[in-house]
């Protein structure tokens, strides 16, 4: 079991199965087919180039989808499937997109009910601003693929 937990990573797999551990040229090689993946999954794959300039971050984001979909993911969610343990003290979503080296802002976030600014009312400052972004991403309660790069 432990082989299988260090082998899957930050979300390692598709649905059915398809690995997300692979270079760059393997994803150039291999891009048709994530296509096809994508489109399964309902995801525009083009918007997702366009949002996204790294390859591994936009598996990721497909990975994301192949596990939760459109639907609002919490922290506890993302840990769980991308095999990872909270850490004391630390926002679970935080902690998630430490341990991935990214926050993408095209993600759309919410914060706790007890939090009575919104999301949106400080997104174009929360990436930018080290000290905002370090108070108040201990407060975000979910996210969840935007719909921009839904497949309508």
């Amino acid at each position: 079991m432990m082989g299988e937990v260090q082998k899957r990573g930050l979300l390692y797999e598709l649905k059915g199965g398809y690995r997300i551990d692979m270079t760059e040229e393997e994803y150039r090689e291999k891009r048709e087919e994530l296509g096809r993946i994508a489109a399964r999954l309902r995801v525009n794959l083009d918007v997702l180039d366009l949002l996204e300039k790294d390859y591994r971050m936009r598996l990721i984001v497909l990975s994301l989808a192949s596990y939760f979909g459109f639907e609002k993911i919490t922290g506890g969610e993302l840990l769980k499937a991308a095999c990872l343990e909270p850490k004391e003290g630390v926002n679970d979503i935080k902690a998630f997109f430490h341990k991935a080296g990214w926050m993408p802002y095209y993600l759309e976030y919410a914060f706790n009910d007890g939090v009575k600014t919104d999301f949106h009312d400080i997104a174009e400052f929360f990436f930018d601003d080290v000290e905002l972004y370090m108070d108040m991403s201990e407060f975000l309660s979910y996210l969840r693929l935007p719909m921009a790069v839904r497949l309508i």
